[in-house]
C-alpha cells in the first residue's frame, strides 16, 4: 500500500513539472507585433518622422508606424536602433536623443528615457543592465565633445554609470563579460570590462567601424566603411579573450557600416552601393550575393535567421517612404513592400 502511495506521488510530480515545462515553452509576450520583423525607418533629418514598421512573412502584411498608431504621437526625429530585453523594446531616437520603450507585443508605452543622452545610437543589455552608445554633443563648428557609453538599470532606467569612449561611439555587441564598442569617427574599438566598467583595451580595427556581430565560433567582426573617398573598406576579426586582431581583410572599396551573419552558411553579408557581397568564413575572397540596379543604393542589411532569410532595404534617396527585399538565401526574391522614411535596420521576432 505504502509503495501504491509512493509511485502515485511520483506521478503527481512528474505532471506538475510537465505542466511548468509547457507553460515555458509558450511565447511569453502576447500582441500582434510579438513575432514578425522590425524596420527601423530613420526618417528625414530634422522633421521628426522616424517611425517604426512591422512586417509580418506568413501574410505579407506591413503595417506602418506602429508606435504611432498605438500611442497617438509621433517617435521623432531620426529612430536610429530597436533593442530588445525580454518583453520590452528600447527605441532609440538620435537627434530627439531619446529611447522610447514599449511592451513590443503590442507596441504601447511604458517609459521614455531622456536623461543623459547625447546623440544615442545603439543598446546592449545584459544582467539587468542597458548599455547605450552616444556620439555626444557637436558645437556651432560640428565639433563633437565626449562620446560615451551610458549604463542604466533596467528597473527603473536611471543612470549607473558613464563610460567614455574615443569619438563616435556607435555600434555594440557583448561577449562574456566584453562589451565592445565600435567609435566610428576613428579606426578603433573599444574593449569595456563589464565587472570593473572600464576600458580593458583599445584595439585598431579599419577607418569607420561600424556594425560588430559574432561568428558561430565566437570571433567577433566588425566592418569598417573607411575613409572618405580613400576605398579602404575592410573586414576585422577580433579575437574576444585575447583582445587581439587576428584577420583584416582588405575590401579594395568603401563600404556600407552595416554587416549581418548567416550562421548554417557560415557567411558574412556586406553592401557596397547597389551590390551585397559574401563572404564564407576561412576565405578571404568575398563574392557578390546580389547585384540590385533598381535601387537607388543599398542602405540597411540583416538575415533572419529563424526564416533562412536575407532583408536588404532602399531609402530612396529620403524622397518618400523606403523599400525593402526579402530574398531566399540563393538570392531568389520573395517579395518587395514599401515601409516609413529611410529603412536602415531590421529586429527579427521568431
Amino acid at each position: 500500500m505504502k509503495l501504491k502511495n509512493y509511485f502515485l506521488k511520483l506521478v503527481i510530480i512528474s505532471l506538475a513539472f510537465l505542466s511548468l515545462a509547457c507553460g515555458d515553452d509558450e511565447k511569453l509576450v502576447k500582441g500582434q507585433y510579438a513575432s514578425g520583423i522590425f524596420i527601423v525607418n530613420e526618417g528625414n533629418f530634422g522633421s521628426g518622422n522616424g517611425s517604426v514598421s512591422h512586417y509580418n512573412p506568413s501574410d505579407k502584411t506591413v503595417i506602418e508606424d506602429v508606435f504611432k498608431a498605438e500611442n497617438d504621437f509621433a517617435l521623432g526625429d531620426v529612430v536610429q536602433s530597436l533593442h530588445i530585453d525580454g518583453d520590452k523594446a528600447f527605441i532609440v531616437v538620435n537627434n530627439s536623443k531619446k529611447i522610447e520603450v514599449v511592451n513590443y507585443g503590442d507596441f504601447s508605452s511604458i517609459a521614455t528615457i531622456s536623461e543623459n543622452l547625447a546623440n544615442p545610437r545603439y543598446m546592449v543589455s545584459k544582467d539587468g543592465k542597458g548599455y547605450i552608445s552616444n556620439w555626444g554633443n557637436f558645437d556651432s563648428n560640428f565639433a563633437l565633445d565626449q562620446s560615451y557609453v551610458e549604463v542604466i538599470d533596467l528597473k527603473d532606467f536611471k543612470e549607473v554609470k558613464k563610460i567614455n569612449t574615443q569619438d563616435g561611439s556607435e555600434n555594440m555587441i557583448i561577449k562574456g563579460n566584453t562589451l565592445f564598442v565600435s567609435n566610428s569617427f576613428t579606426n578603433t574599438v573599444s574593449a569595456i570590462d563589464l565587472v570593473s566598467g572600464s576600458i580593458s583595451k583599445t584595439i585598431t580595427v579599419g577607418n569607420s567601424p561600424g556594425v560588430l556581430i559574432e561568428d558561430k565560433t565566437g570571433m567577433v567582426w566588425v566592418v569598417c566603411a573607411g575613409s572618405f573617398g580613400g576605398n579602404d573598406g575592410r573586414l576585422v576579426s577580433i579575437d574576444a579573450q585575447k583582445l587581439e586582431v587576428t584577420q583584416s581583410i582588405d575590401l579594395t572599396k568603401n563600404v556600407g557600416s552595416k554587416i549581418t551573419y548567416n550562421s548554417s552558411a557560415n557567411e558574412i553579408y556586406y553592401y557596397g552601393g547597389k551590390v551585397v557581397y559574401a563572404l564564407k568564413m576561412g576565405t578571404t575572397s568575398p563574392k557578390v550575393f546580389l547585384d540590385i540596379s533598381d535601387f537607388s543604393g543599398i542602405y540597411g542589411i540583416g538575415f533572419d535567421e529563424s526564416r533562412n532569410a536575407i532583408y536588404v532595404s532602399d531609402a530612396v534617396g529620403f524622397a518618400g517612404k523606403g523599400t525593402v527585399h526579402q530574398y531566399e538565401t540563393s538570392g531568389q526574391l520573395i517579395h518587395q513592400f514599401k515601409v516609413g522614411v529611410g529603412p536602415s535596420g531590421f529586429v527579427f521576432i521568431p
